[in-house]
């Protein structure tokens, strides 16, 4: 199923060389590696693992259990309940903040 297409509650199958379209909770993971980088900045892939509750952690980088949009799948296979997609996921949060203007340095207020 395509990225745009999926909606929160949708269930999407991941395995290896894949990437992860929305950001979701792992329902059934097997020596399921993902490569974070693009969220967390660390080169090496991350072993996820599923549970019977929800996300593990709010912190990106601590979220076990967890998979999160342009991930990509290195290793193993998941089945991934799709919890946010488009611009509630991980990704789609930091776009938002890109957007809007810094604010102004003590040079500008100053002069």
């Amino acid at each position: 199923m395509p990225g745009p297409d999926l909606v929160p509650g949708d269930v999407v199958l991941l395995a290896a060389g894949d990437l992860v379209p929305a950001d979701g909770r792992l329902l059934e993971a097997r020596d399921f590696f993902v490569n974070e980088a693009l969220l967390t900045g660390e080169s090496y892939p991350a072993e996820k693992h599923a549970r019977d509750e929800g996300i593990d952690s709010p912190e990106v980088t601590a979220a076990m259990n967890a998979a999160f949009m342009g991930s990509s799948v290195m290793s193993g296979s998941a089945r991934l309940m799709v919890c946010s997609t488009a611009l509630e996921t991980q990704p789609g949060q930091i776009s938002i903040s890109l957007r809007h203007a810094p604010p102004p340095s003590a040079l500008e207020q100053g002069t």
